[in-house]
């Protein structure tokens, strides 16, 4: 499927058939559905994730963008550190250069260096097993 855009897509989040958003390396954020995509807005930096929870739209991009909430057709930063690989199955979890961090609420945020993550998981078996 063609999209209205000739920026690289980084990620892709899909709420179901009638409700996908992806972001581009160039700062593009489109949404689809089974029968196309629109360009909502292109960030003055690129876009590395995208996940919808509770209702609302999660956009991750590089400084000066930050960790930011889709307001209408705009970007409304609630942190300015870099997110990408958005979890949306309880918490809304995602990860940063330096620590995996989670919010219950959207306001308050827990995070946890990469390095103790790491260390934590290493002896877990990996899901798809």
């Amino acid at each position: 499927m063609t999209t209205p855009s000739d920026d690289p897509l980084i990620s892709v989040f899909c709420v179901d058939d009638d409700e996908v958003y992806a972001t581009g390396r160039e700062g593009d954020l489109l949404k689809g559905s089974a029968y196309g995509w629109t360009k909502i807005l292109r960030a003055e930096t690129g876009l590395h994730g995208v996940a919808k929870w509770r209702g609302d739209v999660w956009v991750g991009g590089a400084p000066p963008v930050g960790l930011c909430k889709l307001d209408g057709d705009a970007l409304d930063q609630v942190r300015p550190f870099l997110a990408t690989d958005f979890d949306t199955r309880g918490n809304l979890l995602f990860r940063t250069n330096d620590f995996i961090a989670q919010t219950a609420d959207g306001v308050a945020f827990e995070a946890l260096p990469l390095d103790d993550f790491m260390d934590l998981v290493q002896h877990d078996p990996p899901s798809w097993r």
